[in-house]
């Protein structure tokens, strides 16, 4: 019983919110379908072609992986929102870079494959948020994603990506 008032809701919910508007139709059903789906559809759609971000942690010349991925079972499933944090923080860095300073390589981190990259840091950047949690050096990798006729061969595909290693001061860790 309860599952056949969710789906109700569910197909209610979608056909008001997909219906042409009607100069007599009252504004009050449009905004309550708004309520309870601010987003639109629209929320959930990104490129298939968008250049995957990687974040590594450079510590003593060896790189580890920043885990930023809202679906590992460390951020439970994204309900821990520190991975938007971090991505965040990497998008505010990333947009005082000039790309002059990315270098062009080979990449494959679903493979663990990495390519050529800056020996030193290219770039100093403050992490002016409150308590940041990205302070140090990082590498910072935008790798074209793999298609999906080729996923078989994932092990063998270095794909082309853009590279820089940057350092992220940090005057407010607490």
């Amino acid at each position: 019983m309860i599952g056949l008032i969710c789906i109700t809701a569910l197909l209610s919910i979608v056909f008001f919110s997909v219906i042409k508007f009607n100069p007599v139709q009252d504004g009050f059903v449009r905004r309550m379908v708004f309520a309870v789906v601010p987003q639109g559809w629209s929320f959930f759609t990104r490129s298939p072609r968008e250049a995957q971000t990687v974040i590594y942690e450079i510590i003593d010349d060896e790189l580890t992986l920043v885990d930023h991925r809202h679906s590992s079972f460390r951020h439970f499933i994204g309900l821990n929102r520190r991975a938007s944090v971090v991505m965040s923080e990497m998008q505010i860095a990333r947009a005082e870079l000039p790309d002059s300073i990315f270098m062009t390589t080979e990449w494959n981190y679903q493979a663990g494959i990495t390519g050529k990259y800056p020996v030193a840091s290219s770039k100093e950047v403050e992490n002016k948020l409150f308590k940041p949690l990205l302070c140090g050096e990082f590498l910072l990798v935008f790798q074209e994603p793999v298609p999906w006729a080729w996923s078989k061969s994932l092990s063998k595909i270095k794909m082309p990506a853009k590279a820089a290693r940057i350092t992220l001061t940090c005057h407010d860790k607490k």
